[in-house]
């Protein structure tokens, strides 16, 4: 069923471009071949790039942080595991830490606990903000990363690393809130490619 949904994603995906296409060539009158150029360069420099702008249905001039793409290749289907900090097992704030670490060469608070009382709250989230959970309905006990189109990226107990989607009744539900660490975006903050 996933592999289905993927597929009918990509589909859409394909014929939104193709109709982006179309409406620019009416307006335009002419194409132009450096655009062209320039376009399929880009995209054939970043398979991974058009993966993800694919799945999260925005092109791939939207993901603002290339490298956390790249780094949440490398990290999806690591089980979970609490306390964990590596590919063998990892749990939410170990691995919103590492990304962290990875990408902006700072150590950032490692309980869920910590990181909630080092955001600044909003309701306009972007790639890279920090989304948090209730499972109980009394304390935040879940935290990942906000991508984009209400899709975001965590540690999940049942699944590991993986993108789920905030939009479910799942997540609604469990909700709390998000937003940037207090000490910039991360694709403000960001400095080391992924090893």
């Amino acid at each position: 069923m996933k592999r289905i949904d993927s597929c009918i994603e990509y589909a859409a995906y394909v014929v939104m471009f193709l109709l982006a296409i179309g409406t620019q060539s009416c307006s335009s009158g002419r194409s132009s071949k450096s655009e062209i150029k320039i376009v399929q360069e880009h995209d054939s420099e970043h398979p991974i790039l058009r993966k993800y702008a694919s799945w999260l249905s925005v092109p791939v001039s939207r993901l603002k942080t290339p490298e956390l793409y790249e780094l949440l290749d490398q990290w999806l289907g690591t089980p979970y595991k609490y306390g964990g900090m590596s590919r063998s097992g990892i749990d939410c704030s170990g691995f919103v830490s590492v990304v962290y670490k990875s990408l902006t060469n700072r150590v950032i608070q490692r309980s869920t606990k910590d990181l909630d009382k080092a955001i600044k709250i909003t309701k306009n989230l972007q790639e890279g903000d920090l989304v948090f959970f209730e499972f109980d309905g009394k304390v935040v006990s879940h935290v990942g990363l906000y991508l984009h189109n209400g899709k975001f990226v965590h540690a999940s107990s049942s699944r590991g690393v993986t993108i789920s989607d905030l939009t479910s009744d799942y997540y609604v539900a469990r909700f709390k809130h998000g937003g940037p660490l207090k000490i910039g975006a991360l694709h403000q903050l960001t400095v080391n490619k992924p090893k």
